[in-house]
Order: C-alpha cells, then structure tokens, then sequence
C-alpha cells in the first residue's frame, strides 16, 4: 500500500493520507504501535506528535513519526534504518546521515523519480537537518 504521488503510504496495514484524522489514527491499531506521544497546546488546539519506531513500509525498515495539527494530519517523517543501527548519540556521525539522506533521495527516486515532488495535496522531500543532526523524508500534508 504505497502510492507516495497520491500522499498515501501503508504502515503496519494502515492506510496514512491526506484525509487521515487524528481521530482515525487514534482508532486504528497502528495507535498500538506509538512509543513516544507528545501533546503540545497551540491557541486553542493542539499540536501531537506521535514516534511509531521502525516500522517497515514497502521492503524496507524506517523509523517513523506521525504529526497532527489539531485533528488534521499535518505531515509524516521516515528515515531509513541503517544496517539494524540503534539510535545513540554514541555512534552518531553526520557522514552516517548524510548516507542516510542518500537512501532516502533514492528512494524517493524509486517510486517518484527526480524531484521535486509538489502535489495539490502537498509534497515531499528529502531532507538533512544539520541542527537536529538527522535524515528524515518529510511527506508534508496542505
């Protein structure tokens, strides 16, 4: 279940889209799957953010966060896990998440081709964050 052109992506048998409430998302067994939540309030609503862990999407094992604003799905992160790594400032390099940032273009490339990946739905890319020091693919949702 991966149609990444569409914004839809399949995790642990769930279906995550543009449409994706917080609502649906705290319904579904990939709910079962959150090892860290975190709820921020922003005026009158709130911002949640919600660290699945690795989760395997298509062949491949990425760690995964989900990000609601209020109860609309504000945007997904996935990373690729590199050779079972465990994440540890301890054996942290930024060559490691450049190669990182690397895999995650490539496979970007895989199912979309060259970038830039904009839809009316909203976009993705594949990113280095020097200050967080990490990789991440970041699936944007408008």
């Amino acid at each position: 279940m991966l149609n990444l052109s569409a914004g839809k992506i399949g995790i642990a048998n769930v279906e995550i889209n543009p449409k994706t409430s917080k609502d649906l998302f705290v319904s579904s067994k990939l709910k079962d799957k959150v090892i860290e939540e975190k709820i921020t309030p922003k005026g009158d609503g709130t911002y949640s953010r919600y660290e699945l862990g690795r989760q395997k999407i298509g062949d491949d094992i990425f760690l995964v966060s989900l990000i609601f604003d209020n109860d609309k799905i504000d945007m997904l992160t996935i990373s690729f896990i590199i050779d079972n790594e465990t994440s540890s400032w301890d054996t942290w390099s930024e060559e490691t998440e450049i190669f990182r940032r690397e895999l995650n273009s490539k496979w970007l490339y895989k199912y979309l081709g060259s970038p830039p990946y904009k839809y009316d739905w909203g976009e993705i890319s594949s990113d280095f964050d020097a200050k967080a020091g990490f990789s991440y693919i970041t699936i944007r949702y408008y």
